[in-house]
């Protein structure tokens, strides 16, 4: 993939993080990227690089992977774990000062769906990560 077309590929993955209400990816991801690739050059002082455009594409790809895909996995390991102990499939948030707050139900049954579909993610973030780094070496 050429410097254009990954430019376009991450466009088009953060019109689809928005569609989707994960927003807050891209803004992390925006962040690490008007920071710069840090060089170091030596012990006293470090630079900064800008990101190539296959950089930047990478860095998106790697936390949509962490956000949507690993954070599935652990949610279906909790569930697994939470059924094994034959403890109730929830997990209460509560804030500091309050025992009232959300809680978060882990349904088995939506889980699985939910994975296969984090699965299926992950493979199609595999493939185009695939071909960045093709296009880079």
């Amino acid at each position: 993939m050429n410097e254009e077309d990954c430019f376009i590929a991450y466009r088009q993955l953060e019109e689809i993080l928005h569609e989707f209400n994960l927003e807050w990816v891209t803004e992390q991801v925006a962040q690490s990227i008007h920071e710069g690739k840090n060089i170091e050059e030596n012990q006293e002082r470090n630079r900064t690089e800008e990101y190539s455009a296959q950089e930047k594409l990478l860095l998106l790809i790697n936390a949509v992977e962490q956000a949507v895909v690993n954070t599935l996995e652990i949610e279906t390991e909790m569930s697994r774990f939470l059924s094994a102990q034959e403890l109730r499939p929830e997990v209460r948030f509560y804030p500091s000062d309050e025992r009232r707050g959300d809680f978060f139900v882990f349904a088995p049954r939506l889980l699985e769906e939910r994975l296969s579909s984090a699965r299926e993610l992950r493979d199609y973030l595999n493939n185009l990560r695939f071909e960045v780094n093709r296009s880079v070496n």
